[in-house]
């Protein structure tokens, strides 16, 4: 049975009452109750017995030290993510639910009690077990962007596209692969990337490509070079789109992983964390990498 027909259960915001015994909530609006005493609310340390957080490893940072100049004028709590403030707040027993454990997870709520692992989610038939994955290596992947004293060198707005400098260097400046098409946009380097790509990906088929892009912009870039590699094989503009939160509202990125899944086109999308979790498409059968300059395809 679910748990709301068992327990009498209440959104935050919602009326609490005595026999309410079951609340949801995301952490967000809580730490805009705990700590902000938003609505005039506070809560007891005692309200709660069991706190559960499901998709554990999201909405927070990693706690840093502080230096010595920095503890005159800051608190321990200005360096604490307010993430875990408010789920520490509460002295109840907390459990953490995530696919992804990372050392912040473990931080707050301990070493893992259970793991379900890929192997075995593949072996149940919950998951879809995958190909080596095809490595695309290039020159400049491996030896990096250095411009030297007195290059002319094209700085970008990343918000509006436009131009801000372009001025000679007064010194060396170097870009290691890390840095590839976060910091650096090399066009070129991405065209190349892509029309290899292009030789794995059937447009036509039944299958379907998820490409991870680093940024936004990056998107674009990405969407636009597959449109023009496609045209020239004669095949419409609609089979690559870009599914990012910055297409629009809730409904409209929704229409579009609709047409992701129940339509023919697109046939390749490009998104950068929007699409990470929480879709079910079946037919996409390949993904593509290019967060890192050493682009992987996986079937």
């Amino acid at each position: 049975m679910p748990l709301d027909k068992i327990y009498n259960a209440a959104k935050l915001g919602e009326n609490f009452e005595k026999e309410t015994r079951l609340q949801v909530a995301t952490v967000q609006s809580m730490v805009k109750r705990v700590l902000y005493h938003e609505d005039n609310f506070s809560y007891s340390v005692t309200d709660y017995d069991l706190i559960i957080v499901d998709e554990a490893h999201r909405g927070y940072i990693l706690d840093r030290e502080f230096s010595d100049n920095e503890n005159i004028f800051s608190s321990q709590q200005d360096y604490q993510s307010k993430y875990r403030r408010v789920i520490e707040y509460f002295d109840a027993v907390k459990i953490g639910l995530t696919a992804t454990p990372a050392l912040h997870t473990t931080e707050i709520f301990g070493a893992p009690i259970f793991k379900y692992s890929y192997r075995e989610a593949v072996l149940d038939g919950f998951l879809a077990d995958y190909d080596t994955p095809h490595i695309l290596k290039t020159k400049l992947s491996f030896e990096g962007i250095h411009y030297k004293r007195g290059d002319n060198v094209i700085i970008c707005d990343p918000a509006t596209g436009e131009i801000t400098n372009s001025e000679l260097l007064e010194d060396e400046l170097n870009f290691d692969i890390d840095n590839f098409n976060r910091q650096v946009v090399n066009e070129n380097f991405n065209r190349a990337v892509l029309e290899e790509i292009s030789k794995f990906i059937n447009p036509n088929g039944a299958g379907k490509t998820l490409i991870f892009a680093v940024d936004d912009l990056h998107a674009d870039l990405i969407a636009q070079i597959l449109k023009e590699i496609y045209t020239a094989q004669g095949i419409s503009n609609d089979a690559v789109l870009k599914i990012t939160g910055s297409i629009g509202d809730k409904r409209r990125v929704r229409d579009a992983i609709q047409k992701l899944k129940n339509e023919k086109f697109p046939n390749t999308v490009v998104t950068v964390d929007l699409l990470t979790t929480g879709i079910d498409v079946p037919k996409i059968d390949k993904l593509v990498f290019l967060r890192r300059v050493k682009s992987r395809i996986l079937f």
